[in-house]
């Protein structure tokens, strides 16, 4: 089984990139960021390979474009293949967040 991360990038007006934090797709296992480790969540829906980022108590500070990225380069039964082959990806907003899904 080919096993990636789903990395969450902000940026706030005015301000640098700021790593929130990555999700082990296919494991529900997450890591955060140390400023978002309170009120930030990373969950998978893994039969419809989803992954959402749901932020609680939101305040203005957290107006922010929010971003979903992938390594191009996986790890497959202990050896690196680059560039896996091409499926859409996408982060959509939600009531409570942002998912990313591949289809």
């Amino acid at each position: 089984m080919t096993s990636y991360y789903i990395h969450w990038i902000r940026q706030r007006p005015g301000h640098a990139l700021e790593w929130v934090g990555m999700m082990n797709a296919g494991s529900n296992s997450a890591i955060y960021g140390s400023s978002f480790q309170s009120r930030f969540t990373m969950t998978e829906d893994v039969p419809s390979s989803t992954q959402y980022l749901e932020v609680s108590s939101l305040t203005a500070g957290d107006s922010a474009v929010y971003f979903c990225a992938r390594h191009t380069v996986t790890k497959d039964s202990g050896a690196a293949a680059q560039k896996p082959p091409l499926t859409t990806k996408q982060c959509v907003p939600y009531t409570s967040g942002f998912s990313h899904k591949l289809q």
